[in-house]
């Protein structure tokens, strides 16, 4: 799996979970990994200072809000049980992801999702 080396804890676990969450989704579980790496550098604790996104896919607070937690209970989160969240946050998007853009634009940009 792509950028398994920037998993610092839970590796074992992560990578297991990550590839159920694929699965579950349809999406190659490599895809799912960029785009963590690109958001966080794969840290569950990572914080966008300037938007306030936090986490593994930099959540935005409204986002984390409607999700049905917080910014400070996510931040304390490991990266295993963040992937709940992860998974529970593209679940809305499953069927709709056909490639690695797909999953990244469900992420960085939904609305533009399957749109030329």
């Amino acid at each position: 799996m792509w950028y398994e080396n920037y998993i610092t804890t839970n590796k074992e676990a992560f990578l297991d979970k990550v590839s159920i969450i694929a699965d579950q989704l349809g999406i190659n579980p490599n895809w799912l990994m960029f785009v963590m790496r690109w958001e966080s550098g794969i840290k569950p604790n990572a914080r966008n200072m300037a938007s306030g996104a936090v986490g593994l896919i930099q959540f935005m607070p409204s986002t984390i809000q409607a999700l049905g937690t917080t910014t400070s209970a996510l931040l304390k989160m490991s990266n295993v049980e963040q992937l709940d969240y992860v998974y529970k946050y593209l679940s809305y998007y499953k069927g709709r992801m056909s490639s690695l853009y797909d999953v990244y634009l469900a992420v960085f940009f939904p609305s533009a999702l399957g749109k030329p």
